[in-house]
């Protein structure tokens, strides 16, 4: 990049180490992928752990993520990971900035995949990728309910259950458990922004709720949104 000292390429490079990947996940400091087998490789800055290898160590080739799981799926965000064996889902990362967002019943880091708590069947998980320190992780079950953890400072959780207010030694609602998003909409996709959240559910309906100061939401305001509202469509 221009004015930098980094490395950096205008042409498309080949990753070394010749890993045959079905998928690719891109975070804001580190890609991951899942080898056909089912192994999952991850490569970058390892600050958080987001590597998942057990060590605290940089890698510029794809280094094995620790525990040996067949993943159907990784999704790598800002500050951790998170992947799925079989509808289990597994998370790592979180060191220094930690709301909740891996899911496993503390707030301590994990430098390996460790189980997100509750049991649940996910199809999918999604670990926030915007480039904001606050983040969370959402979920879809099996059956299409949503469940969402880490910070909720602006609603990002989607529920206005009480949660816990002492996340990272500030005071704001956060949970380190998956909670339910409220209004029991049954989604067909869902995805992370910085501390908001977008799903559709099954009928074709956009739902956003969190964080909405510049009206990212759709719903025609500015105003955060702690429960799903439904996108405003003027056309």
């Amino acid at each position: 990049r221009r004015g930098t000292s980094w490395p950096c390429s205008l042409e498309p490079l080949a990753v070394a180490g010749n890993v045959d990947f079905r998928s690719i996940s891109a975070g804001q400091w580190v890609t991951c992928g899942v080898a056909q087998n089912g192994s999952a490789y991850c490569w970058g800055w390892n600050t958080f752990y987001q590597l998942g290898d057990g060590t605290e160590d940089d890698a510029t080739l794809p280094t094995p993520v620790a525990g040996g799981f067949q993943f159907a799926d990784v999704a790598i965000g800002v500050t951790h990971g998170c992947g799925l064996v079989g509808q289990s889902a597994y998370c790592w990362g979180g060191k220094i900035m930690n709301w909740g967002q891996l899911g496993t019943g503390s707030f301590d880091p994990a430098i390996s995949p460790t189980a997100v708590v509750g049991g649940l069947a996910f199809e999918v998980v999604v670990p926030s990728s915007a480039n904001n320190i606050y983040t969370l992780t959402c979920g879809l079950t099996s059956g299409g309910a949503a469940y969402c953890w880490g910070t909720g400072r602006h609603g990002g959780l989607g529920t206005d259950v009480a949660v816990s207010s002492t996340c990272g030694g500030e005071d704001a609602p956060c949970s380190h458990t998956p909670v339910p998003v409220a209004g029991g909409l049954s989604f067909f996709s869902i995805t992370t922004g910085q501390e908001f959240v977008c799903g559709v559910t099954v009928d074709g309906d956009a739902y956003w709720w969190g964080k909405n100061e510049d009206g990212q939401l759709g719903d025609g305001t500015t105003v955060d949104a702690s429960t799903p509202v439904q996108v405003v469509m003027d056309w």
